[in-house]
Formats: structure tokens, sequence, C-alpha cells
């Protein structure tokens, strides 16, 4: 049995206590953060540094402002804990880079959460896609989210705003099932964080992804939807469920069933029952921070992009 310490109690810290009360091999030993979380019997500490050396766990998720993730992840891989760190796993990709280096020469496991590429739909095409049955010629995400607020929408505390919070997941998703792009252009609005994003990427087999998010509504008005197109084939999602499937032999899986208390969707159970169960093998974690890097830095390039769209990226 894996014992968690999820440092950080807003909402996606406890989307994580909620996993690991549901994962089989996994269980809560404790928690970090501003307030205690509803179940009186899960010891609770104001700061890592307590809560370290009382607990002694097996593993931590750092679920905190983006701003922070630097400082406790240091803290974290000093010590010697495989630690799993939120997207986008620092502020900037110096931070994840500086991590990930802590990490190896530790000898420490480190990972980074991208549910979404633990979402059993988004699992699936990404085996169809290695398997060579289906070849989409588009890729496109698009959604219409609740305007940022708090943290989120401070670029000094979460490094930008609805491109680096939220599209993280689906630029990764690209990179995942795509390959890394010859060529990306990147249009962003929004001050002092971006609220709206553009983006497309050419692969290098003609392929063409798209992402367009408005964090702009006064709540949000639908998980966001997907669309892949290949040579007479075509898939359709809704959040993380397959919705159609038209021209592809195999026929994806069943969908997954809702859990209660899982607030962000089946991603965060999947994370945690895949990450323990690496660790009891003694296995990296599914999404090491080195697996990770490229598509922070695939965000910095997206960035720089939009900041000067004619210069070619």
């Amino acid at each position: 049995m894996i014992r968690w310490l999820v440092v950080g109690s807003g909402a996606v810290g406890r989307a994580h206590m909620a996993a690991i009360g549901l994962a089989p091999g996994a269980t809560l030993a404790g928690s970090v953060g501003l307030e205690a979380p509803p179940d009186p019997a899960v010891p609770h500490f104001a700061s890592l540094a307590a809560a370290l050396p009382a607990l002694r766990p097996d593993a931590i998720v750092i679920a905190t402002p983006h701003d922070t993730h630097h400082a406790l992840g240091m803290q974290a891989l000093e010590a010697g804990v495989p630690t799993l760190f939120e997207k986008p796993v620092g502020l900037s990709t110096a931070e994840a880079r500086a991590l990930a280096t802590l990490a190896a020469a530790r000898g420490v496991r480190a990972g980074a959460v991208l549910n979404q590429r633990a979402c059993l739909h988004h699992a699936w095409i990404a085996a169809q896609l290695r398997a060579g049955r289906f070849q989409p010629r588009y890729v496109g995400f698009s959604g219409a989210l609740a305007r940022l607020g708090g943290w989120h929408a401070d670029p000094r505390r979460s490094g930008g705003g609805v491109l680096r919070t939220i599209g993280l997941h689906y630029v990764d998703l690209l990179r995942w099932w795509l390959g890394e792009p010859q060529s990306v252009t990147a249009l962003l609005s929004g001050e002092p964080a971006e609220d709206r994003c553009a983006i497309a990427m050419r692969f290098a087999d003609g392929a063409l992804g798209s992402l367009q998010l408005a964090a702009t509504a006064a709540r949000s008005l639908g998980p966001v939807r997907t669309v892949l197109e290949g040579e007479g084939a075509r898939l359709e999602l809704v959040g993380h469920a397959i919705v159609r499937s038209e021209g592809l032999a195999a026929q994806p899986p069943p969908l997954e069933v809702p859990q209660p208390g899982l607030s962000y969707g089946p991603g965060h159970l999947a994370v945690i029952e895949q990450a323990s169960a690496a660790l009891a093998a003694g296995r990296p974690f599914p999404v090491t921070l080195d697996e990770a890097l490229p598509s922070l830095a695939l965000l910095d390039r997206l960035y720089a992009a939009a900041a000067a769209p004619a210069a070619g990226h």
C-alpha cells in the first residue's frame, strides 16, 4: 500500500485526495495546506517541512499554485521522496528542468500529472495511432470555459493564462498523439493573462493540429470537444469520452464509470492507480518529468510565436 501525502488543499488537491481514497494500492497518509481535509482522521500539517518527518510518506503529490512547485519540489526531492507534480510542473520550463535534474542526481522518481493521458479513451487513441490503425490528418480541440480567477489569472503566479493553465493538457495530447510539430502559430488575447488562445501546429506527415479555447464565460459551457479526422475515419469526443466513431476497425472501449467525488473526471484516479502500481513495482512514474519537459518547451514555443507572429516560428 502506497502512503501518499497531498500538498495543496484547493480543488485539485482535494481531487487527488478523493482519487487516493478510491485507488487500490493507495492510501492517504496526510495533507499539507491552508485548509484541513474534510476527514478529521487525516493528519494535516501547515508545511511540508513539518509533514515529512512526522509521516515519512511513500510518495507526494504537489497540487499547489504553480509558483510554489519549484521550492516544494526541491524540498520533497532532497528528502528522497518520489514526487508527482501537477501540471505545468513549475512556473517555467527552466524550473521544471531544474527539478528533473535534481531528481536524476538524487535517484528519486519524479513525474507529472498529465491526467488527460490517463483517460481510457485518450490512451486507446494513442494505442491505435502507435499500431498504425488510424492516421489522422486533422486533430482539433475547442472549448468555451469559465473565466480564470484567483491565482490562475495572475501570470506572476500561474506563468500564463488559459494556454498554460488549461491548454497544456491539449498541447500535450497533440504531441503524444502526433509527435513533435514542425511548425506552430499562436494567437493569444487578454490581459494580464490571456483568456483566449487559437493555435495551429503542422506535423511531419502533414497532419494539422488545432486548439481553440476561450475562458470568458461566467461558467463553463461544457467539456472541451475533440475531433480527429483521417482517411475515411472520424472520432469525436466530448471531454474524455469518445461519443462517435466512424471508419475504424477497432471499437473504442466502454465509457468509464463515473466515480463520486472526482470533480475532474476519471483522469486523476487513473494517475494515482498507475503511479501507485509503478512505485510498488519499482518502475518510473508513467509520465516522467523528462517526458513532460518537451510539452512544456512546446508551450514556450507557442508563447514565442504569439509574441512574434511574423518571425516564422
